[in-house]
């Protein structure tokens, strides 16, 4: 069913909240130490976006420059509120650039809500719009350039605020995509139809591990051994060949892998020694 634009899907971040959680904590390949400097993806060759076309002339200012990594509105917390009150009906380049703007205000769990509803409106809309610019000027180089640059500060922040991150995930449990009839999905596109159930599915492919998520991350005993991994992935690389350190790690997997299994809830140690073709 989600044939179209499955490249678009990977390079927007798909649907695993377990895998984005383990790759901005660096317990997968890509940010091992604390010398990774981070996410490099170049800003898109221009601007294929602006503001929907359904916004009113009297909004709060939701301008912003795309070519900043964090990128963030310039009517600040004005704005973010507005786009917070109407998210059911925003684009998602604006879902994102709020998202970075909740971050850059200290409002984490806003910033976590739109990241997600961000991800997800990004996959709708690529699927029932589908841009007609090319290279650099495709909405999706905008897309993963919000994505990768604001996927590691965001969720390694709210990753390890519980009750945040639960927070979210009821939120994002009552957000909805509409549609108005002027809808703009920010670039020029060709329509095609999509299946009347497709918001749904790509909800429900994020929830299906969120919820979960959610829940592990709320036992004290789970987090303080998500706490020690992460440690134990920031150290330098001589540092993680010490037999205590290893000792240390694999017990916090070994709690993990207790507790996933007392709750039966697929978390981070399921999907850390998942293979290929497991259910």
């Amino acid at each position: 069913m989600l044939a179209n634009f499955k490249l678009s899907s990977i390079l927007i971040g798909g649907g695993s909240a377990i895998v984005l959680c383990l790759l901005v904590v660096g317990l997968l390949d890509g940010f091992h130490s604390a010398e990774e400097p981070g996410i490099a993806v170049s800003a898109p060759d221009s601007l294929p976006v602006g503001p929907p076309d359904s916004v009113a002339d009297n909004s709060p200012d939701l301008g912003f420059k795309m070519r900043e990594p964090l990128a963030a509105f310039r009517g600040g917390d004005e704005a973010l509120d507005y786009v917070l009150a109407h998210a059911d009906t925003m684009n998602s380049i604006h879902l994102l650039v709020g998202a970075n703007t909740a971050y850059r205000l200290n409002r984490l769990q806003d910033a976590a809500f739109l990241f997600y509803a961000g991800r997800i409106r990004a996959r709708y809309d690529l699927q029932k719009y589908q841009p007609m610019a090319s290279g650099g000027d495709n909405p999706i180089a905008a897309l993963r350039f919000l994505i990768a640059n604001a996927s590691r500060p965001i969720m390694r922040a709210v990753f390890f605020e519980a009750a945040d991150y639960a927070g979210m995930v009821q939120r994002l449990e009552a957000w909805t995509i509409e549609e108005s009839d002027d809808y703009d999905p920010g670039w020029a596109y060709r329509r095609h139809e999509v299946p009347d159930d497709l918001a749904a599915h790509l909800m429900a492919e994020t929830l299906e591990e969120a919820r979960p998520l959610a829940t592990l991350l709320n036992i004290p005993e789970y987090m303080k051994a998500l706490k020690t991994m992460r440690e134990f992935n920031e150290l330098p690389s001589e540092a993680r060949d010490e037999s205590v350190a290893i000792e240390r790690y694999a017990r916090a997997e070994q709690t993990m892998q207790r507790i996933e299994l007392e709750r039966d809830l697929k978390g981070i140690y399921c999907q850390l020694h998942s293979r290929p073709g497991d259910e």
